[in-house]
């Protein structure tokens, strides 16, 4: 991936390692834990009003346009969290996965965070539910890495480390994913952590992260990783609006940015809860970069990447560029779009051109101009027929001319 030049100014707490998921500050990572019960007591989230209407963020990434081009099926997304609870949601699409907090098979999940986290990428429509995941066929592989959640101003439950978080994509990589959904945020640079995310890319898989909910206005905002490493699709968080969270973090690691302000999601034990955050922003990436690969399976990550920033819309009105990366992720668009070839190699840098929609909302539905693949091969396959047909009938009054001519 393409990046703008990597700011200078690197997050002073060197030897602290922190995490940010549920929206944490930075706190030093606590010692894994070798247990299967869980250490924390999940605080439920809000829970949804009306469970039947269409959230805004489904609407706005043209879920019923997308599910006539891909949904998912072939494609495993390893959703490396504080695991994920196999609810009916999800049918049996959460594979055995793998916990570097204790001795269960990922499949645990103690604050719902992680569980929320791939419902938005996974989670099948159901009658009477508006909400449903973007790719409900995909696979989900759970890592789980952490169960800290925010209790007042203090982080309460394990962490994962920046050696950890490596360990976890290793695993991950080494079972089968093709796409990677990076909820969690360390505040160092680590070498386990490095060198398992180049080698993930080097083997095809494509790397979405947050960038973290640290922003802050009085001065450059913390250096998130692994969203800052090459090749990796760093995700920032806007509301319905399409107004960028005021907490959702800026800078050379930011590359598109995605549903993350009051965005519905499955709650753990059950129903629909209002989730915040760049982690909830994240699985709306991921879960394209998954349609994208089943839909054009040969694209490597940088093509993929390429893909979601050349199809983006553009931020509100006025909105700084440097705000939002290469723009508002169209999952729609990025997979059933129309580009010269899919072989698209570098990204589209932002613009401060005035986007096509001035209230700042983002697209409802399939976006204008953009052709349905199926729909594609379907004409190609048509004229290909037409022409076949048109050279048997020219062949036939060919042969019955010869004919005539060889009569005495």
């Amino acid at each position: 991936m393409h990046r703008v030049v990597r700011g200078a100014v690197r997050w002073t707490a060197a030897t602290a390692t922190c995490v940010v998921i549920l929206g944490l500050p930075c706190t030093s990572a606590v010692p894994a834990a070798a247990a299967e019960a869980c250490g924390a007591t999940a605080t439920p989230a809000p829970t949804v009003s009306d469970p039947a209407g269409v959230p805004w963020a489904v609407a706005a990434s043209g879920v019923d346009g997308l599910a006539g081009v891909a949904d998912g099926t072939g494609e495993t997304v390893a959703v490396i969290d504080s695991g994920v609870s196999p609810l009916a949601t999800f049918g049996h699409r959460v594979l055995h996965g793998h916990d570097l907090l204790g001795s269960t098979d990922g499949r645990t999940d103690c604050v719902g965070h992680g569980t929320a986290v791939a419902s938005i990428i996974a989670a099948a429509p159901a009658s009477g539910v508006g909400f449903r995941g973007l790719a409900p066929a995909a696979k989900i592989l759970p890592v789980r890495v952490t169960e800290a959640e925010l209790v007042g101003n203090e982080a309460i439950g394990d962490a994962t480390t920046a050696a950890g978080l490596g360990d976890a994509i290793t695993w991950a990589v080494d079972h089968g994913a093709d796409v990677l959904n990076i909820s969690v945020v360390v505040g160092t640079d680590h070498p386990t952590l490095r060198t398992a995310v180049a080698r993930a890319i080097d083997r095809g898989v494509v790397v979405v992260a947050s960038v973290g909910n640290s922003h802050s206005n009085s001065g450059p905002d913390p250096t998130p990783y692994p969203a800052d490493y090459p090749g990796v699709i760093g995700v920032g968080s806007i509301d319905s609006t399409g107004e960028r969270s005021s907490t959702s973090e800026v800078g050379a690691c930011l590359d598109v940015v995605a549903p993350g302000g009051g965005v519905t999601a499955d709650r753990v034990p059950s129903g629909l809860g209002a989730f915040d955050g760049t982690s909830f922003a994240v699985p709306y990436v991921a879960a394209t970069a998954a349609l994208i690969r089943q839909e054009f399976p040969r694209l490597g990550p940088d093509q993929v990447a390429a893909r979601i920033f050349a199809t983006t819309d553009r931020p509100p009105v006025g909105a700084s560029p440097t705000d939002y990366g290469h723009g508002i992720v169209d999952p729609y668009r990025a997979v059933a779009g129309a580009l010269p070839g899919t072989e698209v190699t570098a990204p589209r840098p932002p613009s401060t051109s005035s986007p096509p929609h001035s209230t700042g909302a983002l697209v409802i539905g399939p976006a204008a101009g953009i052709e349905n693949p199926g729909r594609q091969r379907s004409i190609v396959a048509v004229t290909v027929a037409i022409a076949l047909i048109m050279l048997a009938f020219g062949w036939t009054l060919t042969a019955a001319h010869r004919r005539r001519l060889d009569q005495p």
